[in-house]
């Protein structure tokens, strides 16, 4: 497991060094573009899934515990399917908007977003099929292959042509993990691993979608990745680029608690949660999120002082006040990890009602920024409270749920997604 965060962490640290160097080398307001359309492109991975990828979050896990393999493989072809015609139509809406002046990007560039936003939802999938089999060096490889590749080639495109090249070096990388991860993904569902397993006398079969649970990512999700897109449209693209600076910091808490999923989450939704309150492994989690936080706001503070690199706190203007508030958004994330201690008993219920409220708090908060023409430090705070009252909400009891007094642990026999 040590080696497993060790090359996760340096895969993601990829993602990240991609778009330190990408925001030295790009003006702040072609940064904002292209954060604009990255994040838009992410997020419409999870628009136009319908729940189509979210039903796979708890139904592969199980039926792969029960040997159903060819359950998952039809599932997952249907989806791919379903998902290709749906980009395909979004890919071709969007480049007619933007050739008709009805969006203010080129249509390569919106067609790029319809790529990234299919090899997101892909991705989805694959990582689903993965963590149910628990193929956590799958998900690493695909991890650093994404990343390596987007490290290179979005670098050279921004550096040496535009922010639209970025873009483009963004998707090949994408398609490009997708093929690396093609071979693995072919073992999982064809292999001897595949045909392992029990039985059970009523198959549990995979539902068409899982509405409760798009909804929660996709309201979860509209925070994370279309806040860049909310400040470009409110103060324009150099504040969008601004934003996009200080958001890395709490991409890289997100990144962490993605690595922790990627691992542990599947076992979760097997069954070998706790009923009641938080568990003591994810007490101890939360404790960890938060000492973190404190570390990377002392860290980034330090760093700020010495004043390096100056292409960055000078360009981008970023104050001390921001980055306090990014680095506890950055602990914050540590969110996802509890919605699969929810999932796990079934409480879709609490999940789409706390990303809904952040949602909410985010969407109010944002149109105050806009209105009051406030700061960058508005909008950054505004996504604090809207992550806190999340976690606030997630970590709440849950009425008809025992506390974990009792001490036991029970493994699900439900298997509605």
């Amino acid at each position: 497991m040590p080696s497993f965060f060790l090359l996760m962490l340096i895969a993601s640290g990829f993602g990240l060094a991609k778009l330190v160097v990408l925001a030295k080398v790009l003006e702040p307001a072609a940064f904002g573009e292209f954060v604009t359309l990255l994040g838009a492109g992410a997020l419409s991975g999870i628009l136009l899934s319908f729940g189509t990828v979210e039903a796979t979050v708890k139904s592969y896990p199980r039926l792969w515990t029960l040997g159903q393999a060819q359950e998952i493989r039809a599932s997952a072809r249907a989806a791919a399917t379903t998902l290709a015609v749906r980009f395909a139509v979004l890919g071709v809406m969007a480049a007619a908007a933007g050739a008709f002046g009805l969006l203010p990007y080129s249509a390569s560039a919106l067609l790029l977003m319809s790529v990234i936003g299919l090899a997101t939802a892909y991705m989805s999938l694959t990582t689903s099929i993965m963590r149910a089999a628990d193929r956590s060096t799958a998900v690493r490889n695909l991890t650093l292959a994404r990343n390596a590749f987007a490290f290179i080639l979005v670098v050279i495109g921004g550096w040496m042509f535009s922010w639209e090249a970025a873009l483009l070096g963004e998707a090949i990388s994408a398609v490009a993990a997708l093929f690396v991860a093609g071979r693995e993904l072919t073992a999982v569902l064809f292999g001897p691993s595949a045909r392992s397993g029990t039985t059970e006398p009523a198959p549990f079969r995979v539902e068409a979608t899982s509405w409760r649970l798009y909804f929660a990512y996709l309201l979860s999700a509209a925070i994370a990745l279309g806040d860049r897109a909310a400040v470009n449209a409110a103060a324009g693209p150099a504040a969008a680029g601004a934003y996009g600076v200080v958001a890395i910091v709490f991409q890289g808490g997100q990144i962490l608690t993605n690595i922790l999923v990627q691992r542990i989450g599947a076992i979760v939704i097997k069954g070998r949660a706790d009923d009641g309150a938080p568990p003591p492994a994810l007490s101890s989690l939360l404790a960890a999120a938060g000492i973190s936080a404190a570390a990377a706001i002392v860290v980034l503070i330090s760093v700020k002082a010495t004043g390096f690199p100056a292409a960055i706190w000078d360009r981008y203007a970023i104050s001390t006040l921001a980055l306090v508030m990014a680095g506890a958004i950055a602990g914050l994330q540590i969110f996802g990890i509890v919605e699969f201690h929810l999932l796990a008993r079934d409480a879709e219920g609490r999940v789409l009602a706390a990303s809904g409220f952040a949602a909410l708090t985010a969407a109010a908060g944002f149109y105050l920024c806009a209105v009051a023409d406030a700061p960058l430090e508005g909008y950054i705070g505004t996504v604090l409270a809207a992550r806190l009252a999340q976690l606030v909400i997630l970590l709440s009891p849950i009425p008809g749920h025992r506390g974990d007094a009792s001490g036991k642990s029970r493994r699900h026999t439900d298997t509605t997604p």
